[in-house]
């Protein structure tokens, strides 16, 4: 079970890395995304097992180059192994983006944000991540 689990995940993975990502063409300024993603990999530390996360993702971009976005996540083992059996995060964080070049096709960018979680139905956590990039 846990080969077959790594090579879906390992599968999922070289996908993902050759999707090219879309450029926004007309600008960003007053664009939305929303995206739903699954599977994805969630490790856990200390008595948290690996599981599989499935989740909502979405930017909304306020000026050219100034966005706001957030992540829901629900990672679960599906009742398999030691509780707990889930994790239920939230993250908000709000990002600059600087354009590389002329074509669009790549940036960088630094964000600041804030997340929780519901781990298991009874012990939460937090976190503020400030700078990411």
């Amino acid at each position: 079970m846990k080969r077959y689990f790594l090579m879906v995940i390992a599968v999922v993975l070289a996908v993902a890395v050759s999707v090219p990502a879309r450029a926004y063409s007309d600008g960003r300024k007053g664009s939305f995304r929303l995206g739903l993603y699954a599977p994805g990999l969630f490790v856990g530390n200390k008595n948290i097992d690996a599981m599989i996360s499935f989740g909502l993702d979405g930017e909304y971009f306020f000026l050219e180059n100034l966005s706001a976005n957030f992540r829901i996540e629900e990672e679960t083992d599906f009742k398999a192994g030691d509780p707990p059996h889930s994790v239920f995060t939230f993250i908000a964080r709000a990002r600059y983006v600087f354009d590389i070049g002329s074509s669009g096709k790549w940036a960088a960018y630094i964000q600041g944000g804030g997340g929780g979680a519901l781990i298991g139905s009874s012990h939460g956590a937090g976190d503020i991540s400030i700078p990411g990039g």
